[in-house]
């Protein structure tokens, strides 16, 4: 088509807007249809409170590391196989941690230091007890873990105290001892000064150890503190799935796209030609006759800016090619029509027809002076017409090619909206320009028959002509054409 891509969007959403809405239709029934038949999904949250004050003494900064350290630490213990073998442990029959694990979902809040454990289910009552679950179960994870680090630290510390202890004991007794047998005070000195010393440092060892383990212990406390249960789930009063609301706004908003996109393609693929400007743009014409767009009738007055046109109205003009763009175009009852209008300018017009039957001719009256010849193929052209409208098939369609044979000089293209295709008019008025007929006009029919404007022409004769001027007396009541229905929209040409 060479069209522009803005053409080709205004040009989809303007002829095929139906697909747009109609999929945008369809895809919220489905949307509504999905949410009604869906078994509803409830979430309860469970929220932990994560502690880190403690990190505050070494700087704001390094409290905040920590505190994001520990919420992802969190984070990821939710769903750790411990914690869900012990909740499914609790739950009893039916919960496995591989399905448990797609039911939880944990994640920090905007709020610093909290984390928001939640859960699905099917009833309200049971998401709320596996989301207190699960967040109870965080808990005692994490204080294994705190447990399983410090308390050998402890438990070291403590066994330290009691050897310190045993040893402070017997270097007590010793001296006990020494006092009681009576050394003189020059020996007893001399036998209790190592043991006093080494008494000395032995209660020294004990009082650090002993602050070690008071340090231990406070670490361990804090730690246990660290992670809380700051807000237990409740049941939810309402399901997350389905959500209506939603589900019509996606089903809504994907059907819009995908019939944007349909439209779209199916624009990009029609090779049928729609409206006057694109049957111009094919066939290279200024003057294109949209006929019967709107419901408008049709007749020989549509054609009434064609006859007195420089196309037709110009008396040197004796002969014109009226060629039909691809097989099936109304040629001849185009022929007929046009050389009504002519004759308005023109007093005799001869339109030889293609499908006529060998030696039918007929003759039309126009006016008081004017009339139509319409005659076959076959039947010798006779002088005295002031114009010829030969109607003839597709270039190359006929069983001959008459129009080859002393061909005029202009022609007029006749094609119909819908059916007639892009390549076939263009390659009309290309053949037509190679053999030197300038195309320089056409004429788009439309696809289904249009009401015609007048009852048809009434026939003179079959043969010769009657009467004083040859014409006979009776008219098919067309009288100067004037009078027929309003005439057919005159659309411009490739730049329309």
């Amino acid at each position: 088509m060479g069209s522009s891509p803005l053409k080709t969007v205004g040009d989809a959403i303007r002829r095929r807007h139906w697909l747009v809405w109609g999929t945008a239709i369809v895809a919220a029934v489905l949307a509504l249809g999905a949410a009604h038949v869906r078994h509803p999904t409830y979430e309860a949250t469970a929220v932990l409170s994560v502690d880190e004050s403690q990190a505050l003494d070494q700087g704001f900064d390094v409290a905040m590391q920590a505190d994001q350290y520990a919420t992802q630490r969190f984070i990821a213990m939710a769903t750790e196989q411990p914690v869900l073998r012990a909740v499914c442990s609790q739950e009893g029959r039916g919960c496995t941690p591989q399905i448990l694990q797609r039911q939880i979902k944990a994640s920090a809040l905007r709020t610093t230091g909290l984390i928001g454990i939640s859960v699905d289910a099917s009833t309200p009552g049971d998401a709320s007890r596996m989301a207190n679950e699960v967040a109870r179960a965080v808990i005692q994870r994490y204080q294994q873990v705190i447990n399983g680090k410090l308390q050998p630290q402890i438990a070291y510390y403590q066994g330290q105290l009691q050897q310190i202890d045993q040893q402070i004991a017997q270097v007590q007794q010793a001296i006990a001892q020494v006092e009681l047998i009576g050394y003189t005070d020059a020996g007893t000195a001399n036998r209790e000064a190592p043991l006093l010393a080494q008494l000395g440092r032995l209660q020294t060892q004990y009082t650090s150890t002993y602050s070690n383990l008071q340090q231990a212990q406070v670490q361990l406390s804090r730690q246990l503190n660290v992670l809380t249960l700051d807000q237990p789930a409740t049941p939810p009063p309402r399901p997350i799935d389905p959500n209506p609301k939603l589900y019509l706004a996606v089903g809504v908003s994907a059907g819009l796209l995908v019939g944007f996109l349909m439209a779209l393609m199916a624009e990009r693929l029609r090779d049928r030609i729609g409206d006057a400007s694109e049957l111009a743009g094919a066939t290279g014409c200024r003057l294109v006759l949209n006929l019967g767009e709107g419901g408008r009738l049709v007749g020989p007055a549509s054609y009434g800016i064609l006859a007195h046109a420089s196309v037709m109205g110009r008396k040197e003009r004796s002969s014109v090619l009226l060629v039909a763009a691809s097989p099936g175009d109304a040629v001849d009852q185009v022929g007929v029509d046009l050389g009504q209008a002519v004759a308005e300018v023109r007093n005799r017009v001869l339109v030889v027809q293609s499908s006529a039957e060998p030696a039918a001719r007929r003759q039309i009256a126009v006016g008081s002076t004017s009339e139509v010849v319409v005659a076959g193929d076959d039947v010798p052209q006779q002088d005295g017409f002031d114009l010829t409208i030969r109607c003839v098939p597709p270039p190359l369609h006929g069983p001959a090619t008459p129009w080859l044979e002393a061909p005029p000089s202009t022609a007029v293209i006749v094609a119909t909206r819908g059916r007639t295709r892009f390549s076939e008019a263009r390659r009309t008025g290309e053949l037509l320009r190679q053999v030197g007929i300038e195309p320089v006009a056409a004429v788009l029919l439309p696809r289904k028959p249009a009401q015609r404007a007048v009852p048809g022409p009434k026939l003179i004769s079959d043969h010769a002509p009657s009467g004083e001027n040859g014409r006979g007396t009776a008219h098919d009541g067309l009288g100067s054409g004037a009078s027929e229905g309003p005439a057919a929209e005159e659309a411009v040409g490739p730049e329309a």
